[in-house]
């Protein structure tokens, strides 16, 4: 199993607002994301699939919580991310996408083996920080600009171990 990341961050590595949201809107970068994502099985933390209506296509998400309780939009609750690869390898799914949040993030970061990062070209305010990236061992496999913001694809090296 591997993990692959996709967020979007500003110039300060702001990714949310703190209380809800992305703190920019960019339609372009929607769209790339809902692109990336279409059809994917996908990892997201409880609160940011709360504030995610909309976005989810294909297969309910994985939803990373360790409250019982339902969640309010289509999704499967995990526990834990050993439950998160259980449930995805027997869906048949070799590389669970990780949409967020930042909790989410930190705590798949160390597994993953692609990142996906949007750079956006503004100092946003955002409270809710991507982890620290890029870090040792990796290597950036590609960059699209775009109007307002920049996508780099970033490869480990050697991939992380599964």
């Amino acid at each position: 199993m591997t993990f692959t990341l996709i967020a979007a961050r500003d110039r300060d590595g702001a990714i949310g607002t703190g209380f809800g949201g992305l703190p920019w809107k960019l339609p372009a970068e929607s769209a790339h994301f809902r692109t990336v994502s279409a059809g994917r099985l996908m990892l997201v933390g409880r609160k940011t699939h709360g504030e995610m209506a909309g976005f989810f296509t294909g297969p309910p998400p994985l939803v990373l919580t360790r409250s019982p309780d339902p969640v309010p939009l289509p999704g499967r609750i995990v526990a834990s991310l050993d439950d998160a690869v259980r449930l995805a390898a027997t869906d048949g799914v070799d590389d669970l996408l990780v949409i967020g949040g930042a909790r989410v993030f930190a705590r798949t970061l160390p597994l993953a083996s692609r990142v996906i990062l949007s750079e956006v070209d503004l100092h946003s305010g955002g409270a809710v920080k991507f982890p620290p990236f890029p870090a040792p061992g990796w290597s950036l496999a590609s960059s699209e600009v775009h109007p307002g913001f920049t996508v780099n694809t970033w490869l480990r090296h050697p991939p992380a171990a599964s």
